[in-house]
């Protein structure tokens, strides 16, 4: 995936910066966000982050054609695995905000294209075109 868009509140990203405490690592290609909507109510369901790399991988199928799978509950959708950029390798993560500083959006960057072509609001990450 070239770019990875979740949304994480209501208001329009006006400016973006990395956060590199956010970024990620693999060795298998793959990238993924699991937050369950329950989190702290009910223990943590672990077989659930393996049920979604079942759905994108079918009987461990890598030529499926998945590149991305949301895992829903009757809470919502809590969790996203998507294809990674060029593959192995690491990948930044840039979060939006918008005009009161408030976190708006994550996005994870695949690389595969410049931050220009992504078609994202505000102002883009500083130091570099991603």
């Amino acid at each position: 995936m070239a770019f990875v868009e979740v949304r994480v509140g209501d208001g329009v990203p006006v400016r973006w910066e990395e956060d590199p405490a956010l970024g990620f690592v693999t060795d298998g290609g793959d990238g993924g966000v699991w937050a369950p909507a329950t989190r702290g109510k009910e223990p943590v369901d672990d077989v659930a982050a393996f049920d979604s790399i079942e759905a994108m991988y079918p009987n461990g199928d890598s030529a499926s054609g998945n590149v991305c799978v949301l895992r829903s509950t009757k809470a919502g959708v809590d969790g996203l695995q998507f294809s990674a950029g060029w593959g192995d390798g690491g990948y930044p993560t840039i979060v939006g905000y918008d005009a009161a500083g408030q976190e708006v959006s994550v996005v994870s960057h695949g690389l595969i294209v410049p931050w220009a072509l992504s078609g994202l609001p505000g102002t883009p990450p500083s130091g570099e075109d991603l």
